[in-house]
């Protein structure tokens, strides 16, 4: 828009106003400063100042806090000479905070200019309703000098906040089915007809603290039973539910006052019973099941992750860091066997089966090499901890292994407790196992001893190791990211989405296909083994602890690593790995929390993997592999490894002359593996 006298912005926004409230002119500052800011209890937010020199220019005004960040742009900034002794030019503009940050009382306020230059300071709001700041806003332009203003070329916040309140559309028909709260969070579920005016957001309010959850930052679910019960004949996503998480909650009140608010100005207020909950773990699981129950309209994995886009996803990370760090400041440590001076650290997270420790250290034992390793066993169930501290002790005595273990009063996840466990191991070399992993290759220990100590320190910062399926084909030779293209609805119109998905080298190949198993860079290895220097696991801050529960933790920190300049690599020694048998069963909280995961990786890492790290043969400079080298030889004949299972080893097989490499076979079907648990990753909006 042309620069425009203040007046007529005040009469294209609201009409003539003839306050004669001066605006205050300090002395000049060199650079900058904020004079005012007023924040609605509905999250618009007014912020105004003084630049040092006339000439000043801002390009954008960025509000953040420990919540989230606002980023105000250009075209929302209008300005105003000032006129005198110490000429100076007013600036002014608005926002919408949203939910997570409508309750802040401070933020950091930055004032980005022209020249590459910015200033940042402490911002207090003033809280105001909307009537207030609609009146405050009117004063504040209408005591601008009137030469030399321009005004906002995008005014849309600014008409919202003066346009006048009209008259209050009736509340449609819903029910607020149930309000639960732990300390620190909040989860409401029901329905609302909203076919003919928009949900705005749902207050609750106890007396001594209230929050407020927008109604696009609510999940929404298919309700066959209210479809029916109202005879509305089209499909709608009637079915909502939401949580939020705020350190003022808590559990004291057992009622609330609750407010549904409609975009047509109606509001209609029910006072409503609290469910307390036992704890936040119970409110994380109850969300993470509704995430993994609720029924679509449309395509279940897109729009289950396009649920946590606005406002759900967050606040569950959010809620799951604030259990997992509650969880492990609590570990009870106790130390079985020798003290001696060690190489490495093999870490294993336990879950839900206890029986693995005893069964990994009989087939660990009496291994060549495996006197300069230790073991550390975490455990994520507390319920095993008698159990395990009486097989520690026993596995200590019986097979001569130094062993530790760590007892979490709960469940930290897989990364916040391998994160417990390395800061508890002795060495400079972790060892991430999975406890259904085991040697292949009988002398396993002693060539990883000795690959650390002679490979390039490039090659050994950080690497994965073949693994094998009991049935002796190939499970992983290191992992990479690919993706699949599909469309979905929005509103009217179709939405082209980029689903990403981590795929295993080799997954199914025969057991000597060289072209997987040779040593190599890769752009992920697999949680189940990883070998990396401590020191370098700690720069990295070793394993994200935002993932909830588990998944995604190793290709999250390989993509760290290969950030750093270090990109992982897969080295030939040989284990077992009995995929999906080492932990407890899985719950619709389980299922819920991969959806999260899903969505948290393509979230920080979907620029970076889009495009030159996708595919089987990525781009990225740090991954070009040399070519293969010539064929050799089959060996003579000597016998086959025997497949490892739960059950015991298999008798011995007659010697078997060794395949020369073939292409690898299609990853088989795994019957064990939940339907809706595939590694897939949403990105809305990327193009591939």
């Amino acid at each position: 828009m042309a620069r425009k006298n203040n007046k007529d912005f005040l009469e294209y926004l609201n009409g003539n106003n003839s306050s004669g409230v001066n605006v205050p002119r300090p002395a000049a500052t060199p650079v900058g400063h904020v004079e005012h800011a007023i924040l609605a209890e509905n999250g618009l937010v007014f912020v105004a100042g003084v630049l040092g020199h006339p000439g000043a220019r801002v390009t954008a005004l960025e509000l953040r806090s420990g919540r989230g960040t606002c980023r105000i742009a250009a075209r929302h900034i209008g300005c105003a000479r000032h006129a005198g002794e110490a000429p100076a030019t007013a600036f002014w503009t608005a926002g919408h905070l949203g939910p997570a940050l409508a309750g802040e009382e401070t933020m950091a306020a930055t004032i980005f200019f022209g020249d590459g230059l910015s200033v940042a300071s402490e911002l207090r709001f003033e809280r105001s309703d909307a009537s207030a700041l609609r009146d405050a806003v009117k004063r504040y332009l209408a005591g601008l000098p009137g030469e030399e203003q321009e005004h906002p070329e995008d005014a849309t916040i600014m008409e919202r906040i003066m346009s006048p309140p009209s008259a209050a559309r009736p509340v449609p028909r819903f029910t607020v089915e149930n309000i639960s709260i732990a300390e620190c969070g909040l989860f409401v579920t029901g329905w609302i007809n909203d076919t003919a005016d928009d949900l705005a957001e749902i207050r609750v309010n106890t007396g001594t603290w209230s929050v407020t959850i927008a109604g696009d930052g609510l999940a929404r679910a298919a309700r066959d039973d209210v479809q029916v019960a109202l005879g509305i004949p089209r499909r709608h996503a009637f079915g909502f539910w939401g949580i939020t998480v705020d350190p003022a909650i808590d559990t004291v009140s057992p009622v609330a006052v609750c407010e549904v608010v409609m975009r047509g100005g109606g509001i209609e207020r029910q006072e409503l019973p609290l469910n307390i909950l036992f704890d936040q773990i119970e409110l994380r699981n109850l969300a993470l099941t509704y995430l993994a129950t609720s029924k679509y309209l449309g395509n279940p994995m897109l729009d289950s992750v396009a649920s946590l886009e606005k406002h759900i996803g967050r606040q569950i990370v959010d809620l799951n860091v604030l259990i997992s760090r509650a969880i492990t400041q609590r570990p009870h440590v106790e130390r079985f066997g020798g003290q001696g001076q060690k190489k490495g650290s093999i870490i294993v997270c336990l879950y839900g089966r206890a029986e693995y420790l005893m069964l990994q250290n009989a087939l660990f034992a009496n291994r060549k090499g495996i006197g300069d390793y230790e073991f550390v066993y975490v455990s994520n169930s507390p319920e095993l901890a008698e159990q395990l501290a009486r097989d520690a002790h026993v596995a200590s005595l019986a097979y001569g292994l130094d062993l530790t273990l760590v007892l979490l009063p709960g469940n930290a996840g897989f990364g916040a407790a391998n994160n417990a466990a390395v800061a508890v191991s002795r060495t400079k070399r972790p060892l991430i196992v999975n406890p259904d992993v085991f040697p292949h290759d009988l002398d396993w220990a002693a060539r990883h001893t000795a690959l650390v100590e002679n490979a390039p320190d490039l090659q050994t910062r950080l690497f994965g190791a073949p693994l094998y399926y009991d049935d002796g084909s190939l499970m992983h030779g290191g992992m990479y990211f690919d993706s699949d293209a599909s469309l979905s609805m929005e509103g009217a119109s179709f939405r082209r989405n980029v689903t990403l998905r981590v795929e295993h080298y080799g997954k199914g190949a025969p057991p000597d296909s060289a072209e997987f198993l040779r040593p190599r860079p890769v752009p992920a290895v697999t949680g189940a083994f990883i070998s990396c220097d401590r020191g370098w696991y700690e720069k990295l801050g070793g394993f994200s602890e935002e993932y909830v529960m588990g998944h995604y933790e190793d290709a999250d920190l390989s993509l760290k690593s290969t950030e750093q300049g270090v990109v992982p690599w897969l080295h030939d020694i040989k284990l077992w790995h009995l995929e999906g048998k080492g932990s407890g069963a899985r719950h619709a909280a389980h299922e819920g929390a991969s959806i999260v995961n899903r969505w948290l990786f393509n979230r920080r890492w979907a620029k970076a993997i889009i495009p030159e790290m996708l595919g089987a043969r990525p781009r990225h400079p740090l991954l070009q592999v040399p070519p293969l080298p010539d064929p050799v030889r089959p060996p003579p004949l000597q016998p086959q490894p025997q497949p490892m299972t739960t059950q015991g080893p298999r008798r011995p097989v007659a010697p078997v002359l060794r395949r020369p490499p073939v292409a690898a076979r299609p990853a088989r079907a795994k019957a064990t593996a939940p339907a809706s648990s595939g590694l897939t990753e949403i990105v809305f909006g990327a193009e591939s």
